[in-house]
């Protein structure tokens, strides 16, 4: 008697766990839904990057991108392929651009360096 309980048991949780399956996976999907996962982050264009890293060198407030991109390029600040203004600054330009600001600064050429 007492096995046929325990297969009684089994087979209840068996069919409570094949019960509760469809709303797990409905809230997995619902969240994954509800937009990009947290680990996500946001991607910056190069042409806005350089509008913001111009002013933050000391250089002048440019009114576009391509007068920002040409400010930092004539003090040698650019990735090893130009500035593409609407390519993503990757995590290998972020460094490109990183070395180059301290080439600049080794050069003698003139930043002036805020912290924000």
């Amino acid at each position: 008697m007492k096995g046929s309980h325990f297969g009684k048991v089994g087979i209840f949780i068996a069919g409570l766990l094949l019960l509760i399956t469809p709303s797990i996976a409905s809230a997995e999907y619902a969240q994954a839904a509800e937009g990009t996962p947290p680990i996500e982050q946001p991607l910056v264009r190069e042409g806005t990057l350089a509008l913001k890293l111009a002013p933050a060198l000391g250089l002048p407030k440019a009114v576009s991108e391509a007068e920002a991109e040409n400010l930092l390029g004539e003090r040698g600040i650019m990735p090893r392929n130009g500035w593409i203004a609407d390519y993503p600054a990757t995590p290998d330009i972020i460094g490109e651009l990183r070395e180059a600001v301290g080439a600049s600064a080794d050069g003698g050429r003139r930043l002036r360096i805020f912290a924000h």
